[in-house]
């Protein structure tokens, strides 16, 4: 907390007698709305208390929701992009913001583009399919073809030798991207 700071008398009349006239000029936004500058137009209709306590202690800005930024409805818990200035305004009217929607966090945006990428493909979250390729995500040499889906992925670890390997759906998904569905090759091969 900050020291108040020692001022004489004389300041201190000119200082309240100077919060009076502010808070006259301000309680006077709202009688004569369409009589001051239009930077001002935002504060009609806001409580003069309100306008005071901002000037004197801070204020936070509240975020407003932009084209392109996803936001998740809390009432059904669905995320959703905001697309055309239209459905920005609609999420940024007061009611809406305060009662229904709030900004996506990054690990929610991120869900919800794979969501959307796997879904373009026609498939849920890392549905694998037989005859999908793999590919290992870090050393990009590590090439699987799934032959078997269930509790585990079944696949052949090598194309030369056949082998067959069995992971968990986990041990995929941490360590494999898939790198072509089997509906797209084009080797004919879904096997």
């Amino acid at each position: 907390m900050t020291e108040k700071v020692i001022i004489n008398q004389r300041q201190a009349d000119a200082i309240e007698r100077y919060k009076k006239e502010q808070r006259e000029q301000l309680e006077s936004l709202n009688e004569n709305s369409t009589r001051h500058e239009s930077w001002a137009q935002p504060l009609v209709g806001m409580d003069v208390d309100k306008i005071i306590a901002s000037i004197h202690d801070g204020y936070e800005v509240e975020p407003e929701f932009k084209v392109g930024q996803f936001v998740i409805d809390v009432t059904t818990n669905v995320t959703r992009e905001v697309k055309g200035e239209d459905m920005a305004r609609f999420l940024n009217w007061e009611y809406i913001r305060k009662q229904h929607v709030r900004h996506a966090t990054e690990s929610e945006i991120a869900a919800e583009k794979e969501r959307r990428w796997w879904g373009k493909h026609g498939r849920g979250i890392w549905e694998l399919r037989k005859g999908d390729a793999l590919v290992h995500a870090r050393n990009g040499k590590d090439w699987r073809i799934v032959k078997e889906v269930g509790e585990h992925v079944v696949d052949n670890y090598s194309f030369l030798e056949h082998k067959t390997v069995t992971s968990t759906i986990r041990y995929v998904t941490e360590n494999f991207t898939i790198i072509c569905f089997a509906e797209s090759r084009l080797d004919g091969d879904t096997n």
